[in-house]
């Protein structure tokens, strides 16, 4: 899904989590619910929703470049928090690129607080321990 939706090759980390998540996704109780969004029988977006006791946290919400601003990416948004309305939640969480962060907002959401993301340098043991293994389970 990750590379029909950005138009981009898959990154070989994600490829092994989204195979190993399939069996899981299909339960009936998944709190993991995948959402597309088409336009004119094309798939152009999607995004994810955990359900977590009473929050639900939105992730991934992506459109195809070539779809972009054209509010089909807020479509999605709505999508995901009305279901999680209809399952009795009344949180919804998501994190935001800066630039996406106005969007959020114009859609309801309130800024709650900042973090800080930290990830190894390209040189380090550890991404290079980490590709390995990607290729291996790829």
């Amino acid at each position: 899904m990750y590379s029909l939706l950005t138009g981009s090759r898959p990154i070989l980390l994600c490829s092994p989590y989204y195979r190993s998540a399939i069996p899981l996704l299909f339960r009936e109780k998944c709190p993991m619910m995948l959402f597309v969004g088409y336009l004119d029988g094309e798939p152009v977006a999607g995004c994810e929703l955990f359900v977590s006791g009473r929050t639900a946290g939105l992730y991934s919400v992506c459109t195809r470049r070539e779809f972009r601003r054209r509010g089909i990416g807020s479509v999605m948004v709505w999508a995901a928090v009305d279901h999680a309305r209809s399952q009795g939640i009344a949180t919804v969480v998501l994190q935001s690129t800066n630039g996406a962060k106005d969007v959020y907002a114009s859609l309801g959401f309130n800024a709650c607080c900042n973090f800080a993301e930290y990830a190894p340098s390209r040189d380090s043991t550890l991404v290079g321990l980490i590709a390995r293994k990607a290729k291996v389970c790829s």
